[in-house]
C-alpha cells in the first residue's frame, strides 16, 4: 500500500470515527439513561465530525511520539516509570494512560457537557451562569 493510499484510508477512518463512532457512543449513553434527544445526537455528530475527529487523534499522536530527554530523566528519576528505556524515553503504557487522562480532564468534560446542555435546551431558556456552573460541577 502506498503512502497516499494509507493517508486516504486514514482520512476516511477519521471521518467515520468523527461522524459516526463518537455520536454512536453518546447515543448508547442516551439510551442507557433513557434520555434520547435527536438534537443532542446531531450536535454530537457535528462536534465529532468537525472538531473531535481532529483534536483527539492529534493528542494521541502526540502521546505516541512524545519523548523525555535523557537529562530530564536523570534529573527526575521518577520519570523512568513513565518511559521505556529501550525506545529512547518514549512514553510507556503508564505514561500514555496518564497523558490520556490529562487530556480528558474535568475542563474537557465541562466543555462537552456545555455543548450537550446547549443542544438539549432552547437558547432562550438557558441561564448561562447556572449552566456553566452545572457543567463545571459535572
Amino acid at each position: 500500500m502506498s503512502e497516499s493510499e494509507h493517508k486516504g484510508g486514514s482520512r476516511i477512518l477519521n471521518h467515520f470515527v468523527g461522524w459516526v463512532l463518537y455520536p454512536m457512543g453518546d447515543l448508547i449513553g442516551q439510551l442507557i439513561t433513557g434520555e434520547f434527544s435527536i438534537t443532542r445526537t446531531i450536535v454530537i455528530m457535528i462536534l465529532g465530525g468537525t472538531f473531535y475527529r481532529i483534536e483527539i487523534p492529534y493528542w494521541f499522536h502526540k502521546l505516541e511520539t512524545f519523548t523525555i530527554a535523557d537529562e530530564t530523566v536523570k534529573k527526575h528519576p521518577a520519570l523512568e516509570m513513565l518511559t521505556t528505556r529501550v525506545q529512547h524515553n518514549y512514553l510507556n503504557w503508564l505514561g500514555k494512560t496518564l497523558g490520556a487522562t490529562a487530556y480528558f480532564n474535568p475542563l474537557w468534560m465541562a466543555r462537552h457537557m456545555l455543548f450537550i446542555t446547549c443542544a438539549t435546551t432552547p437558547l432562550s431558556q438557558i441561564d448561562w451562569g447556572n449552566t456553566l456552573l452545572h457543567c463545571l460541577r459535572t
